[in-house]
């Protein structure tokens, strides 16, 4: 056995913007623990204990845990908007910077899950074409909640891997 390939928590509070991280920390197999501080309040920064570069923040800034759950929360309020070739644009802090991802709904279809075949909306989220980040693919299904039925992710090296299987408590 290998152990904790990697192990991530966001900690935040709700604001106007929805999600708001105020703490993120990420431990990969083998490599030390990272931490980004959203500063708020006066100081108003994303701060990186792997880097010494900052962003200020303007409101809505996510880590790469709480993305995910603000788009679930974005689906739930704004369903109808949801439709192939819709967009929505987050600002992401990863390990040592922080950048744009743009997801874009790409189909709507039913997918095989352990649930069963379920209605889903289909977003993908590719990293520029010169950066090392990985590609995220997210099915959501409206039918539960918009929780994820299944991620997919692919690294620069073509290799992925796939988790199906998020499922809500009844």
């Amino acid at each position: 056995p290998f152990g904790t390939l990697q192990e991530s928590a966001s900690i935040g509070i709700i604001d106007d913007f929805g999600l708001a991280p105020v703490h993120f920390t990420e431990k990969r197999w083998r490599k030390k623990s990272t931490e980004i501080h959203f500063e708020r309040g006066n100081i108003g920064q994303i701060r990186f204990s792997a880097a010494p570069q900052t962003y200020r923040l303007q409101g809505g800034e996510q880590d790469r845990t709480s993305v995910l759950w603000q788009l679930v929360a974005q689906a739930r309020s704004n369903p109808e908007k949801f439709v192939p070739q819709s967009e929505w644009d987050f600002f992401v802090a990863g390990r040592r910077d922080a950048e744009p991802w743009i997801f874009r709904v790409q189909e709507r279809a039913s997918i095989n899950t352990p649930l069963g075949k379920l209605a889903s909306v289909h977003l993908v989220r590719k990293p520029p074409p010169d950066s090392q980040d990985q590609q995220l693919e997210i099915w959501l299904a409206p039918g539960h909640g918009w929780y994820p039925v299944r991620l997919r992710y692919a690294d620069a090296d073509g290799d992925s891997d796939l988790l199906v299987g998020f499922t809500p408590s009844p």
